[in-house]
This record gives structure tokens, C-alpha cells and sequence, in this order.
């Protein structure tokens, strides 16, 4: 069954806290004792609860007539009272009445919620003799503990439940196939009422993520792992900060861990944080799943656009796929699974055996003291692999294409037999491997779960055989060192953790999600676990031009516009919007600004000079150094004070804009499309780009962005050109007729013929920014000589590749639009 594509588009989350969802967020309390609740009560609110339900149910005592006011009055969040009778899962024990008049008084007395079973609706309407209560919305409920029904009986529960007159829908099911969600999920995104719609158990866990996706009114979130009203239940804090849940909308992107069991896996944490660091709008969820290709049939829409596949899916995976990465299909097994956006279909790969061997190889690099060569250092050693599932493929087909001699062992021999046929090497039965030992350095990777929590103590192999071994590998990483891996340490082998595949594996694939590897990889590396600034992924809203049949509106005058001026300004304005998806960015500094665009000037073709000559100012004289600086100034004076989140930002504000200040943004920001030049436009968002680390250029106190601003130029400029602009401009002028002549056609291309390509500027920032810009740049240090001579070749090399990439852009544009205009 098809989950209904509720967003067509997968797009940049939006920065700061604001909800994309009006799923509230309810903290289930039951403690046994009024007075806990109350404390209870207090740390929801502190966990970021949007309201809070009254179990009555779990108090030892209860004295309605007193217990009630002082559990409403005063309350810092608002209330659901639930007095659940044990026939529906709950712990009340007594007759109905007693119920009916508890809830009745907690309407009476303002409560917020309160919540009635279905199967006793009718008489409670009838005990309060249908009186009704503005400030109390009634949530009927259902719960099934033993199965989902089909979709035909969930909507013909939903119609019983909106006859009983309920403000709001709730049902309840467990689910025994992951897949059982998706029917679910089907009434609540057609559903035409506040719908509460859960799924219980470790199988219906995505209910109660999703549910912010697909519509829910609601989702329960615990204070404490473990203390659950209702099977399956996450904490508060896993919702709000493992799940970012705030930020889950209908245009979310949904990824997932598939696998069984599933539970132990650091993906979700990865992942989620790399998408809440990027910006990119989506969520990475645990997924249990029995059976891999009726799970991946019935979440067919383009909503679920990538996972990561383990135990005991990888093999399965293969034939699941439309289409397998030849490297996956040689191995024989796949643990990335791609939905392709153009035609739905899902693309295998395999990026187990890169992260795998690259961290067995950098081990044994490092135990050879780093020598350097171009041959792996897994050349001509004796490689044992132990399992032959998914994992077992692809270290043993990575070791192999290494030049590694493999030798497979397994519990069942003809497994090992078959894996070591498929590559060329050797097999044996687990059960032998410890009398194993032809010769010493040999490499022991260990890729099944043998050791894997909660079975800490087992390993496959004894102590005493690990003597044999220079290196041994676990592919295990909860625990980080398993008993197998401690042994081989006392053992006096080099051991490589588990965690250091999953950190391989895991970058491989969350590039293959963003197809951004310069973004990703300086994520991944970067020590700090900053993030880069999220709308590189992305192009930002459209920037809406006001036009109209006569031309467009300058508040007090009109004036018209050939068509072709017109079309030019609407093709320019595009492109800058293509630009400038950097929210963290500022620009160069006002030199920098003129640098770029002086350096422009001299790559204009004919055409663009013509063009740019009537969009500018008669003041310009047809130079785009004479406005690049505009909005470092106009942006202070009081009529455009209005546009100066424009110099920082996409233009993405309602703005009192006219002709005159249109035509001024366009030169400004055309100007200023050297930004994604500066490698701390591109910098980490947590720290604005450098914005909030403080540091000493020489002795002046400054903060890191403004050094890669101003501060180097600067210096540059008194240090070495005379406190001359022109000097330097002239400079770098030089440089690129000459050292970088063989460069500036690369600088100039784009691929598939694109106007601009932003996303490879910006890569290239990146790339700059995580290996000089931050390096040796710590929060209170001082930069001196080392920095800025280091630094400088860079600043100036940047500023030569925006002057000739916006002359570039510009010629695209102009000879494309003559070419029109004469055709």
C-alpha cells in the first residue's frame, strides 16, 4: 500500500526554531502520588511539552474533589485527564461511574482535555447529559493491542468515533509489521478531523515521528526512557532533539536504518544532527523491518527517499533494487538504497568496504609509523574475514581488490565456501579458526554481531589465537571495544573500533543522499562538529519582480523598458538568486567588492559591456567597480536602513521596492557574486561563519569572519602594495595572465552548460574554510605573520576566480539574450 506523497520537492530546512507542524507534543505523567505529578508536570515544561496527561489511573489515592483543583489550578501546561479502566489497557479497577463523575468535575473545572473510551462514549455523554464545556475538548479513544485493521475498518472506526460528538479522533494499534503504519498513516493524512493516530510497539515507532509528517494532532513523548503509558513510546527528548520533531513537516524527506534487529544503531543520532547542521529538511528513523521488499513497496512514495540497510537485509537488498551500483552487484550485497526523484525507482550501493578498509588501512599505516606509499598497505597480507553475510562480502571484496590474500570463515562452511569461490581465496569453518595460524601479522576483521550488545561477553575467537594477528578489526561498535578487541590489545595487536567503519560507511552514503561531497566531508571531519551553512544544499525562494502589462511600478513615476532590458533584468535577477544561497554570509569587504569587480571589467565581452552599461547608473559609466560597494553603504543611510538583511542574506523579505532600487540591488548583488568565494561565507553555522569567534589579528581584537573579510587584505594591502587597491588589483591581474592563465577556463565552465554553478563554488569554500580558514583559528588566539602570510595566497586567489567567474556569468547571460533578440 502507497503512502500519499503529501511534498513533491526536497528542500532546505528552515534556521531557528520555528515549527514547520502543529503537532503538539504531550508528556504522559503517571506517577503514584498527586504531589510527583505536580514535580512531573514542572520537568515537561522544562522538556519542552507542549501538554501534559493526567494518568488518574496510576495514583494509589484519589480524592477527585480535592486532587483535581489542585492538579488544574496553577498549571503551567495545559491538561489531558485519562482515567483508564484496565479493559483498555489501563490500571482502574473500579466501576464506570466513578470514572464518569472524576472527568466530569475535571471538565467542570476548566481541564483541557479530557479522554473517554469509545466503547463507553455514548454513556458518558449521557452521564453528563450532553452538556457540553468550552474549555474542554473530548479526545474519544480506541486502542487495539492485538493487530491493526485494514484501512476500511480504520475509517469505519473513525466515522463510530465522530458520531459519539468527540472534538477529536483518537486510535491506537499495534502494530506487527512495520507496514502496518502505513494504513495508519493512510486515514490520517485523508482525515477530516483532529486526528490522534498510533501505532505501539518497536515496529510502530515511525507513528509517532511521522505523525508531525502526515497530520497528527498529537504524539506522547516520556520524561524517562522506560516509563511508557503505551508500548513503543520515545522520550520527550529524543523527539524534540534526536528527531527534531519541531522541524518535521509535509515536506520532510523521511530516511531510515533498516534492518532487525535495529535498535543499537548510532545512525539516526549521525544522521539527525547532520541534517538539523545542514539545514536539509529531513528526519533518518529507526525502521524494524521483517520483510525488505514489502517494506520498500508499500513506502513507495517519493516521501522515503533513502535508507541504510543492515543485518539481516544487505543480501536481500540486491534484489530489491531496480537498479545496483556495479561495485554493490560484485560484492553481492548493498547497505545504501537510494530513491531515484525522477522516476521513483531505488538505486543500490555498497559503502561498507570503503569505510571498512580505509580505517583497517589508515590502522595499519599508523603502526608502520605513517610511511608513505601509493600501495595499500593490505598488499600481500593475509586477510581472515569472519561472517559471510553482507558485511563479510564487502570487507572480503575490499580486501581483495587491495591485494590481499582473504580467507573466509563462518559457523556454516559452504557459506564461507561460496564467498571465498565469488573473490578468489580461501575458507574455513569458524569453529577451526582458533588452531588457525599459518603465519604471523596476519588481519582479523570481525563482521558479524558476535559481541554486540546485550551479548557483551562472547567473542569469536579465543585470547590465545589473537597472538597470531598484527591488526584485528570488529565491525561491532556498541560496545565501542568488544571483548574481542580488548583481548587483541592485551594481545598486542592494533585494533580498529566498529565506530570507525560506521563514520566511513555512514559518509559514503550521506553523500550519495546530498550529492555533495565537499559539504559533507568537512561535516563529517571537522572535529568541533560545526556545520556548514545549510542553503548550500539548496537554491532559496524565488525573488518576485512586480510587473504588470505597462511596466513595472516606481511608486511616484512610471517608465517603461524595451523588452529586451526587461528580460535581461528578470534573466539577472535569476541568476542571483542562484547565487546567493548562503545565509551566513556577508560579502568581501568594500576593497574586496571593488577587487572582484575591477577584475571583471577585463572579461566582459562586448555584449555584456553594453548590456551592463544601460543597467547601471549613468553615474558608472558602464564600470561595475563604480557601484559593487553600494549596499556596504547605502544599507546605513535612513530611506534603505529597510534593505540591510539584503547584504547578508537571500532575498527572501518584503521590501518597499521600486525601479531605482531594483535596478541598484541587481548591480549591487551581481556584483557581490564573489561571496560564495570567501571560504567563511561557507563557514559553520554555529558559529555564524566565524562570526562568533573571537580573535586578535595581531592585537587587534576582531572575530574570524571579519579577518577573512577585511583584516587580510588589510594587511596586505600596508604590508606589501603601498596601501595602494590598485597595486594589489594589478597584482593579481598578473597572476592571472600568467601563473594562472592554463586555470581560467575551468574557473569560467560550468557543466551541462548551466549560466552559474554555485554548488561548486561553494564546494571549493568549504574545502578552503575546514583546511585553512578555521585551522589554528581557536577562540581567543592571535593571529599573526604564520596566518596571514599562509592565508594571503589563498585571499587573493579567491578574488581572482569570483572577478572571472562573474564576467563568465555575465557573458552567458548577455550573448544568450542578443542571440534571442536577433534570432
Amino acid at each position: 500500500m502507497d503512502i500519499p506523497n503529501v511534498a513533491s520537492q526536497f528542500s532546505a530546512g528552515e534556521g531557528g526554531g520555528m515549527r514547520k507542524n502543529p503537532t503538539l507534543l504531550c508528556a504522559p505523567v503517571m506517577a503514584d502520588s498527586v504531589d510527583k505529578m505536580h514535580l512531573d508536570v514542572s520537568k515537561a515544561k522544562a522538556s519542552g511539552a507542549d501538554l501534559v496527561e493526567i494518568r488518574l489511573d496510576s495514583l494509589k489515592t484519589f480524592n477527585p474533589s480535592s486532587h483535581l483543583p489542585t492538579l488544574i489550578n496553577n498549571r503551567p501546561l495545559p491538561l489531558l485527564f485519562t482515567y483508564r479502566p484496565n479493559w483498555e489497557g489501563g490500571m482502574y479497577e473500579g466501576d464506570d461511574n466513578t470514572r464518569f463523575h472524576a472527568l466530569r468535575l475535571a471538565m467542570e473545572l476548566g481541564a483541557d482535555y479530557i479522554d473517554i473510551e469509545l466503547k463507553v462514549a455514548n454513556q458518558f455523554y449521557d452521564f453528563i447529559r450532553g452538556k457540553t464545556y468550552d474549555k474542554t475538548k473530548v479526545i474519544v479513544s480506541s486502542h487495539n493491542y492485538q493487530q491493526t485493521p485494514s484501512v476500511e475498518d480504520l475509517g469505519d472506526l473513525v466515522a463510530r468515533i465522530q458520531a459519539t460528538r468527540a472534538d477529536i479522533v483518537k486510535i491506537a494499534t499495534t502494530a506487527l509489521e512495520i507496514t502496518d503504519v502505513a494504513r495508519m498513516f493512510q486515514i490520517m493524512v485523508h482525515s477530516q478531523v483532529p486526528f490522534i493516530g498510533l501505532v505501539m510497539g518497536d515496529r510502530g515507532l515511525i507513528s509517532r515521528i511521522l505523525c508531525a509528517k502526515f497530520g497528527g494532532y498529537l504524539t506522547f513523548g516520556t520524561l524517562e526512557s522506560g516509563v511508557v503509558s503505551a508500548p513503543g513510546q520515545p522520550t520527550l527528548k529524543d523527539l524534540l532533539h534526536l528527531y527534531n520533531l519541531r522541524q518535521v513537516g509535509p515536506d520532510t524527506k523521511v530516511f531510515g536504518i533498516i534492518g532487525k534487529p535495529v535498535g543499537h544503531s548510532k545512525s539516526p543520532t549521525l544522521f539527525n544532527e547532520a541534517f538539523k547542521s545542514l539545514g536539509i529538511n529531513g528526519v533518518y528513523v529507526f525502521l524494524l523491518v521483517d520483510d525488505l521488499a514489502k517494506f520498500l513497496s508499500t513506502y513507495s512514495s517519493t516521501d522515503f527517499v533513502g535508507f541504510s540497510v543492515t543485518i539481516p537485509h544487505k543480501e536481500a537488498a540486491v534484489t530489491c533494487c531496480d537498479e545496483v551500483d556495479p561495485v554493490a552487484k560484485s560484492i553481492g550485497a548493498v547497505n545504501c538504497i537510494i530513491r531515484r526523484p525522477t522516476d521513483g525507482k531505488l538505486i543500490g550501493y555498497n559503502t561498507d568496504y570503503v569505510g571498512a578498509i580505509s580505517a583497517i588501512e589508515d590502522g595499519l599505516r599508523a603502526k608502520q609509523n605513517g610511511s608513505g606509499t601509493v600501495v595499500s598497505p593490505l598488499a600481500g597480507k593475509l586477510f581472515v574475514v569472519i561472517g559471510a553475510g553482507g558485511a563479510g562480502k564487502a570487507l572480503a571484496y575490499g580486501a581483495k581488490e587491495k591485494g590481499a590474500r582473504v580467507v573466509i570463515a563462518n559457523r556454516t562452511y559452504d557459506r564461507a565456501r561460496e564467498l571465498a569461490d565469488l573473490i578468489g581465496g580461501d575458507a574455513l569453518a569458524l569453529a577451526d579458526l582458533d588452531n588457525y595460524h599459518p603465519e604471523d601479522g596476519m588481519i582479523l576483521a570481525n563482521t558479524t554481531s558476535i559481541g554486540m550488545q546485550p551479548k557483551v561477553d562472547e567473542t569469536p575467537v579465543s585470547k590465545h589465537a589473537l597472538k597470531y594477528y598484527s591488526l584485528v578489526f570488529d565491525a561491532v561498535y556498541t560496545p565501542k571495544m568488544t571483548r574481542l578487541l580488548t583481548e587483541a590489545e592485551e594481545s598486542g595487536a592494533t585494533v580498529v573500533t566498529g565506530l570507525e567503519m560506521f563514520l566511513g560507511q555512514a559518509y559514503g552514503q550521506f553523500e550519495k543522499y546530498t550529492g555533495m561531497p565537499e559539504i559533507v566531508r568537512c561535516w563529517f571531519t571537522d572535529p568541533r562538529s560545526r556545520t556548514v551553512s545549510s542553503a548550500l544544499l539548496h537554491a532559496p525562494a524565488s525573488f518576485k519582480l512586480p510587473l504588470n502589462g505597462e511596466g513595472l511600478s516606481l511608486g511616484r513615476t512610471r517608465k517603461k523598458f524595451s523588452v529586451r532590458s526587461m528580460s535581461l533584468l528578470i534573466v539577472s535577477f535569476v541568476v542571483v538568486v542562484v547565487l546567493f544561497p548562503f545565509p551566513t554570509a556577508l560579502c568581501w569587504g568594500k576593497d574586496g567588492h571593488y577587487a572582484v569587480c575591477k577584475i571583471a571589467q577585463d572579461y566582459l565581452s562586448q555584449d555584456a559591456v553594453s548590456a551592463v552599461k544601460e543597467l547601471l547608473p549613468d553615474s558608472a559609466q558602464g564600470h561595475l567597480a563604480a557601484v559593487c560597494s553600494w549596499a556596504d553603504d547605502v544599507g546605513y543611510t535612513h530611506n534603505y536602513r529597510w534593505s540591510q538583511p539584503l547584504h547578508y542574506e537571500t532575498v527572501m523579505i518584503p521590501m518597499p521596492i521600486n525601479m531605482s532600487v531594483s535596478l541598484q540591488l541587481f548591480t549591487t548583488i551581481q556584483c557581490n557574486s564573489n561571496r560564495n568565494s570567501t571560504p567563511l561565507h561557507v563557514g559553520f553555522l554555529g558559529d555564524l561563519g566565524g562570526n562568533t569567534i573571537t580573535v586578535r589579528w595581531y592585537r587587534r581584537k576582531t572575530n574570524l569572519h571579519h579577518v577573512w573579510d577585511d583584516m587580510i587584505i588589510e594587511s596586505a594591502l600596508k604590508t606589501f602594495y603601498g596601501s595602494d587597491l590598485s597595486t594589489m588589483i594589478q597584482a593579481i591581474q598578473s597572476n592571472i595572465t600568467d601563473i594562472w592563465l592554463n586555470d581560467v577556463h575551468v574557473w569560467e565552465s560550468c557543466a551541462h552548460n548551466y549560466t552559474a554553478c554555485p554548488n561548486w563554488y561553494a564546494s571549493e569554500s568549504i574545502s578552503l574554510a575546514c583546511k585553512f580558514a578555521y585551522r589554528n583559528a581557536t577562540p581567543g588566539s592571535t593571529l599573526e605573520d604564520e596566518y596571514f602570510l599562509s592565508r594571503l595566497p589563498i585571499v587573493e586567489k579567491r578574488l581572482a576566480q569570483a572577478g572571472v567567474r562573474l564576467a563568465a556569468i555575465l557573458n552567458r547571460i548577455f550573448t544568450s539574450k542578443t542571440r534571442i533578440a536577433q534570432s
